[in-house]
């Protein structure tokens, strides 16, 4: 977890954000509505003892332009990650054991909007595919689909 982190950081400050993070520039993702700021504020104040919030951009949250900085939410109980909301530019992150546990976890949850694997080994990307279901999956990517316009978004159905 430390490493992914570190890289996070490291691409998110080189690549994204070189000369460092402006707030109040439009380009940046921006909550909606100041409600949505507060209810972030209000999670992150609810963190359990083991639990923390890294911060991913290094920059202050600003509620005058809805401004709150990529966060992880760094969680020791895998059984809670479900509680955890993906809302805003916040993100809960796990440590599980091994990849097949992982695979296990994975689908005895609710489908996944979307769901992200990174890794070389075509074998595991096969399992990944066939032991999770989610509205879409991209390989050693996030962006991709995020970025595609021409995919549908907002529900996983049964075929």
């Amino acid at each position: 977890r430390d490493t992914i982190l570190k890289e996070m950081k490291s691409i998110i400050k080189n690549e994204w954000y070189p000369n460092g993070v402006d707030s109040k520039e439009p380009d940046y993702c921006h909550l909606v509505s100041k409600q949505h700021f507060q209810h972030v504020e209000r999670f992150l104040s609810r963190l359990n003892e083991d639990e923390s919030c890294v911060k991913i951009v290094d920059a202050e949250p600003d509620i005058a332009s809805l401004f709150y900085p990529v966060s992880a939410i760094l969680m020791e109980d895998p059984e809670r990650i479900g509680e955890v909301e993906v809302f805003g530019s916040n993100f809960g992150c796990v440590v599980i054991e091994d990849f097949e546990t992982a695979i296990r976890f994975i689908a005895k949850r609710e489908s996944a909007l979307s769901a992200y694997i990174f890794t070389k080994d075509s074998k595991k990307v096969d399992r990944f595919l066939d032991g999770t279901k989610s509205g879409g999956v991209t390989v050693n990517d996030c962006m991709k689909h995020a970025l595609n316009d021409t995919l549908q978004r907002g529900e996983c159905q049964e075929i």
